[in-house]
């Protein structure tokens, strides 16, 4: 109840005096650019920064600053939220999604059972350049050593590299960059991505020059990529696959429950 509800201080939540089932933040959230960006942020003029697409649905394009930090901030910055560390999992669903029938499926529930970090609700190619230079990145990240700066959480361990903590190294699906989750509707394991190790890469592929800004990265790019440094090595090890769920463009699917343009 509203009278019931509890501010958070200086965080701007408010949450139920019992254990929440949802919380809703209303201010806004700053994501700080990246240290290379505020040291030359001339570089978000070139023209030849920003660009991708994957044809046919999604045509070249050049993406605008707040497009990208918007999808950044799925990948690291949220997990410095100090309200998300209780809870198990997380769901994103875009603003574009039109749910038109219930689920047919408990999503929480499924995920315990089969004990997944990650259900999503179909593949896209990502091509055009969107995912350029993130595998190159992780295995730089691998072979080298990395020292958290300013921004990395209090505690945080440094990481020591080694390619031979790549689970899935190996695997074709892994080692390609354009065959990637819909990540319009996607459930996720919080502890996952609250992992020292996983944030610290994550961390690592914010501040990683030619990433992001360069070639558009996004949380769709990055998310099997990650999943894949640290489980596997095969995805149905640690994935569940509600492809079933989405309206797919030009076949009916007695089982869809959810429509989005790009499908």
């Amino acid at each position: 109840e509203a009278d019931k509800a509890i501010l958070i201080p200086s965080s701007g939540y408010f949450t139920t005096p019992h254990h929440p089932t949802f919380m809703l933040r209303i201010v806004p959230t700053t994501v700080p650019y990246p240290a290379y960006i505020q040291r030359e942020p001339s570089l978000l003029n070139r023209s030849d920064w920003m660009r991708c697409g994957c044809p046919p649905y999604c045509p070249v394009k050049r993406a605008t600053e707040s497009y990208i930090q918007g999808t950044r901030w799925y990948t690291y910055d949220l997990f410095l939220e100090p309200t998300i560390a209780p809870y198990s999992y997380w769901m994103k669903i875009d603003v574009d999604i039109w749910l038109f029938r219930e689920l047919n499926v408990n999503v929480i529930d499924e995920m315990i059972n089969k004990r997944a970090l990650v259900a999503h609700t179909g593949a896209i190619f990502n091509g055009g350049g969107c995912s350029n230079n993130l595998h190159q990145a992780i295995l730089e990240y691998h072979n080298c050593s990395y020292e958290p700066i300013s921004r990395q959480p209090q505690g945080r361990r440094q990481t020591i590299c080694d390619d031979g903590r790549i689970v899935s190294a190996a695997q074709n699906w892994w080692k390609q960059d354009d065959g990637v989750y819909y990540t319009n509707f996607v459930v996720y394991s919080v502890h996952f991505f609250l992992d020292n190790d996983v944030m610290a890469l994550s961390h690592y592929l914010n501040e990683y020059k030619d990433g992001f800004f360069r070639y558009r990265w996004t949380d769709q790019s990055l998310a099997h990529k990650v999943f894949g440094v640290f489980a596997g090595p095969d995805e149905d090890m640690f994935r569940l696959d509600w492809s079933h769920l989405r309206w797919k463009r030009g076949k009916y699917r007695s089982t869809a429950a959810f429509w989005h343009g790009k499908s």
